[in-house]
């Protein structure tokens, strides 16, 4: 997937297939979204600039990348009106190429998180939970699959019990629009 930015220039992620995908990606979820993701990130990008930074003391960061922070500067891209997503872009930015291609795939992981449970929401008819969102994360950033996949079966069991129960007049459940448009689209 390879976009031009306004002013029919490369981004600095077109150059690299899956990494643009994996930008794309965060920026098709609502803010909310975006903020949590991003806020995982950012220690990701830390963790890999820390690795670099004792792999190589003194490095260049080019033309291009410090073009790119010039760029936010000026507030010129989609995403700089978003403080997180516009440090956590510019720290990915600035990383290698090795470093950008693991935090993609942490993007993508994340993103499939995201989507089951939206996907959960929706089935259930249930609004989506940002707490709900950011525990899956800190499980996640903690190393452990296996902990975010057993939240999410705890999340479908109880969305399930509470699907069981009579709903009272009057106290249906109130969807949120943004967020219900980001489940829509997975599908």
């Amino acid at each position: 997937m390879t976009h031009a930015g306004q002013s029919g220039r490369r981004r600095w992620y077109d150059k690299e297939p899956r990494v643009g995908k994996a930008v794309e990606q965060i920026l098709t979820f609502p803010d909310v979204l975006q903020q949590l993701l991003c806020e995982t990130l950012i220690d990701y990008v830390e963790d890999e600039d820390r690795n670099n930074r004792l792999s190589e003391q003194l490095h260049s960061l080019g033309r291009e990348k410090v073009l790119s922070l010039y760029k936010a500067r000026a507030s010129r891209r989609q995403y700089d009106s978003a403080p997180m997503t516009r440090d956590t872009l510019n720290g990915i930015g600035l990383l290698p190429d090795s470093s950008r291609q693991k935090i993609a795939g942490h993007i993508f992981e994340m993103s499939r998180i995201v989507v089951r449970y939206l996907k959960l929401c929706k089935n259930y008819n249930q609004t989506p939970n940002a707490g709900s969102v950011s525990h899956f994360f800190q499980l996640y950033r903690s190393g452990s699959l296996n902990s975010v996949e057993a939240a999410l079966e705890q999340v479908r069991k109880r969305f399930e019990k509470m699907t069981q129960r009579p709903v009272m007049p009057g106290f249906g459940v109130v969807k949120s629009p943004k967020i219900s448009k980001a489940a829509d689209r997975v599908e």
